[in-house]
């Protein structure tokens, strides 16, 4: 993971193959569920880089299907 997380810095986006390890899916099959809506939306954070909210990962491994929601 990020070197973040081991200096105690929790970011509000993490990447797809960070999201990957965390949920234990693959990143091929977590890109798949994100294009078909089964899993949180990718969000444009530069030019190339695209990044999934943390809190909506977490959610989503606790049952919560209602991600960006409020």
């Amino acid at each position: 993971m990020n070197s973040n997380y081991e200096m105690g810095f929790s970011p509000l986006y993490i990447f797809i193959k960070e999201a990957s390890e965390v949920c234990g899916i693959s990143i091929t099959n977590f890109d798949s569920g994100i294009k078909s809506g089964i899993y949180p939306s990718k969000y444009h954070l530069s030019k190339q880089r695209r990044g999934i909210r943390r809190e909506d990962v977490f959610s989503w491994l606790e049952g919560n299907r209602e991600w960006g929601q409020k």
